[in-house]
């Protein structure tokens, strides 16, 4: 394959995703190693490519030394000079970054407006088992038609871990604190912390994707368990997706976003992966999917009006949203046998054992309608149904209804699977 076919065959893959972000608003946390990485400017302009495309950013950044630092401990006059200082300079850094537009970029000369504001109200942290936390603070309250109006205008909203009382005092907040209140007033629709961890891993292999329940059972190393406790936070208050992803490598936000398998962990309320039965919308996701193996003859072809007739017989798996995998289970029950149709999986998730699972799911379905035999006909995956326990038949030992709607001109392969 050429690489101007395969950037076009990529940019197929991912118009699917920038058409499902468009419009969306998403928190961005940046730590505040992010800041001072090397990657830093190639993570602003992913965020401004990102805006771009109609996403909807606010940036919540930490310091130089971030505010966890002072969460333990009282925070002086001095030291909020000092939280003040690294604030003004990290949001310095941002704002220059994404007013440059961009040069030897596609956004060169893209004027990019970038706006914050007085949208955080706080109040001291107080006393706490006999110690005054001085000028370290927590959130009371996000102005959330001023930040809405923001992101209407066009604006990137970039928020500073600073927040101020009606008595006018400032005060200085934890990040990922204001990031949580913030994600939650304005009912955010992602939330992703670029940190300097890839995400969560699991013996040493990254988790690409995890839900909050399973978050909750895991023992994570230390240090990743805030933002994990976040990732559960903002989910439970209806964030619909956190991403935890590393600001290291160079276009792991947009690979992360906008390709199937992402660069970091994906926390969701539900699985992220799911299997169900199909319904009308699923229509589209399930022609793209199974159209190819039509055209190479591996699928008997399926009109559209057979596939929305027939729509409740399929069984689909989805990957955020999009189907994956899919097979129909056609039920005799005059002849006690059920028909495992138009198993299909997409190239990129093969081997990855969704057929075994849509079989199990195909026999649950002729069990549950108090049917014991499964068959199924195929002219390339003989051997795959031998070793799921099939049995190879002739075209006579099926019932008449159906020896008379095969197409034997494909010359297919029949299997029965019994007492299942």
């Amino acid at each position: 394959m050429t690489t101007s076919t395969q950037t076009i065959e990529w940019f197929r893959h991912t118009a699917p995703y920038i058409n499902a972000h468009r419009g969306k608003t998403m928190v961005v946390g940046l730590s505040s190693g992010a800041l001072h990485d090397d990657n830093f400017g190639n993570l602003i302009h992913d965020l401004a490519l990102m805006h771009s495309m109609g996403i909807k950013l606010v940036i919540v950044h930490d310091v130089a030394k971030p505010a966890e630092f002072y969460r333990d401990r009282p925070l002086s006059k001095d030291g909020l000079a000092q939280h003040l200082s690294e604030s003004a300079d990290a949001h310095l850094a941002i704002e220059q970054k994404l007013s440059t537009g961009l040069p030897n970029s596609p956004l060169h000369r893209t004027r990019l407006k970038v706006t914050t504001g007085n949208y955080v109200t706080a109040r001291p942290i107080g006393v706490i088992d006999g110690t005054d936390f001085g000028s370290n603070g927590v959130v009371r309250s996000v102005d959330v038609s001023a930040v809405h109006h923001c992101l209407s205008g066009g604006s990137i909203c970039v928020l500073p871990p600073l927040g101020h009382s009606p008595a006018g005092e400032t005060f200085a907040l934890d990040s990922l604190d204001l990031l949580r209140a913030v994600a939650v007033a304005i009912a955010a629709d992602k939330v992703i912390v670029l940190s300097e961890h890839d995400g969560l891993k699991c013996d040493g292999e990254l988790v690409r994707q995890t839900t909050v329940d399973e978050l909750r059972s895991a023992a994570p190393e230390q240090a990743i368990r805030p933002l994990i406790q976040l990732a559960c936070d903002v989910c439970d208050a209806g964030v619909a997706r956190a991403h935890l992803i590393g600001f290291h490598d160079n276009g792991a936000l947009l690979k992360e976003l906008f390709t199937h398998d992402g660069a970091g962990t994906l926390i969701s309320p539900e699985p992220y992966e799911q299997t169900r039965a199909a319904t009308i919308e699923d229509i589209p996701g399930l022609i793209e999917l199974i159209r190819p193996l039509e055209s190479a003859g591996v699928l008997v072809p399926r009109s559209l009006e057979r596939i929305e007739r027939e729509i409740d017989d399929y069984i689909c798996v989805l990957r955020d949203g999009r189907v994956i995998a899919c097979v129909a289970v056609y039920c005799h029950h005059d002849d006690n046998l059920a028909e495992m149709a138009c198993l299909a999986t997409d190239p990129a998730y093969r081997d990855l054992g969704h057929g075994e699972h849509l079989m199990n799911h195909a026999k649950q379905r002729a069990i549950s309608s108090g049917i014991s035999r499964l068959f199924a006909r195929t002219t390339q995956t003989a051997h795959w149904f031998r070793e799921q326990g099939f049995s190879e038949i002739s075209l006579q030992e099926l019932p008449d209804s159906l020896y008379e709607n095969i197409d034997q001109s494909r010359q297919s392969k029949l299997l029965m699977l019994q007492n299942f």
